[in-house]
């Protein structure tokens, strides 16, 4: 597990899982949703989990996505 996606990623439960992933020692954390993640070392990609172009862009070269 290297490159992370976590789809919800700035809500409560996204970030507390990213921040945990952190702490794991993951460097490459990627946030999806409407809103950026509060923690500038996360790269957030604003969109709607409906789109389905916006989701498969997110998830271009993720190894995990959580959801």
């Amino acid at each position: 597990m290297q490159n992370v996606l976590v789809i919800g990623g700035s809500g409560f439960l996204g970030n507390a899982l990213i921040q945990s992933l952190k702490k794991m020692g993951l460097k490459s954390l990627r946030s999806f949703d409407l809103s950026p993640n509060p923690d500038p070392s996360v790269d957030s990609i604003i969109g709607d989990l409906r789109n389905t172009e916006q989701v498969l862009q997110a998830c271009a070269g993720m190894d995990t996505v959580f959801q």
